[in-house]
C-alpha cells in the first residue's frame, strides 16, 4: 500500500493524554493531535518572542524581556519552549516526573522536535544532551525525564544525542526557592561527562534539553562547562517555560 493510500485509510489516532479518539492522525502537528478537553488550558508558545529565553512578549516592545538584559550576553542561552507552564501542562510534567508515566516523553518530545525544526532548523546542531540528575535522584527516579524527551527529539530531527554532562552534587528543585537561591544551588553542579574532553566539543554547535524553563538558571549553569571545553553556540529548547 502507498504512503497515500495509507494516509488516506488509517485509523486516527487516540488522544496522547487520556486516549480518547480525536480526529486526527499520528503525522499530525502535536497539538492537533489532542482532544478538545486535553487542549483546555494549552497555551503555545508562539507570535513575538524574547531573542534569548523564548518569552512570549508584546509586538513593539524590546527584543529582550528584563529578565534576560539582567543576564550578561556572554551568559545568555537561547531557549525555545512548546507551551507556557500553566494548567495542563504543568500536570503532564508533573504525571511524567513523579507518577511515571514515561509514555508521556513521547508525545512531549515529539512536539519540542516541532519547536527544535521551527527556530534551529537552519542551523547545523552537532550533538544534543539532556540536563543531567544527580545519580541519587536518578536512582530515586528510576529515569532522566529529560533524557527521555532528548531520545525521541534525537530520533525525529537526526540530531546526535550523547550523555556530555553530569551533575556533580544534588540540587533543590528549580521550582521551589528564590531566584537567589536557584542560583546558588545550581553554582558549580555541572560538569562534562567521564570520556568528553575539549577536542570533542572544541567549536560544536549543542542543544541541552531539559523539560522546563523557570528562570535559565539550570541552562545557564549547564552551558558554564561546556563553553571551557571551547562549545559554542549553544542553544537550549523545552517543553514549557
Amino acid at each position: 500500500m502507498t504512503e497515500w493510500w495509507f494516509k488516506l485509510f488509517a485509523p486516527p489516532a487516540g488522544c496522547p493524554i487520556c486516549e480518547r479518539p480525536v480526529r486526527a492522525h499520528p503525522w499530525d502537528p502535536a497539538v492537533r493531535r489532542i482532544c478538545a478537553g486535553c487542549r483546555q488550558g494549552i497555551l503555545p508558545i508562539e507570535g513575538e518572542l524574547c531573542e534569548s529565553c523564548g518569552r512570549m512578549r508584546e509586538p513593539g516592545d524590546f527584543p529582550l524581556c528584563g529578565d534576560c538584559l539582567r543576564v550578561d550576553a556572554s551568559e545568555r542561552v537561547p531557549c525555545r519552549s512548546a507551551v507556557r507552564y500553566d494548567g495542563e501542562a504543568g500536570e503532564w510534567i508533573r504525571t511524567l516526573k513523579y507518577r511515571g508515566k514515561e509514555s508521556l516523553a513521547g508525545f512531549m518530545g515529539e512536539w519540542m522536535a516541532e519547536v527544535v525544526r521551527k527556530h534551529y532548523g537552519h542551523l547545523n546542531i552537532d550533538r544534543l544532551t539532556a540536563v543531567p540528575l544527580h545519580p541519587d535522584r536518578l536512582r530515586e527516579r528510576g529515569f532522566n525525564q529529560s533524557e527521555l524527551l532528548g531520545r525521541v527529539i534525537s530520533e525525529k530531527t537526526g540530531i546526535p544525542m550523547a550523555r556530555v554532562l553530569e551533575r556533580g552534587r544534588p540540587t533543590a528543585s528549580q521550582a521551589l526557592g528564590s531566584r537567589r537561591e536557584r542560583l546558588v544551588s545550581l553554582r558549580g553542579a555541572f560538569r562534562l561527562a567521564p570520556g568528553f574532553v575539549k577536542k570533542d566539543l572544541g567549536g560544536k554547535t549543542i542543544l541541552l534539553v531539559d523539560d522546563v524553563y523557570t528562570t535559565g538558571t539550570t541552562l545557564r549553569e549547564c552551558a558554564e562547562p561546556l563553553r571551557r571545553a571551547g562549545a559554542g553556540p549553544i542553544l537550549a529548547v523545552t517543553f514549557a517555560r
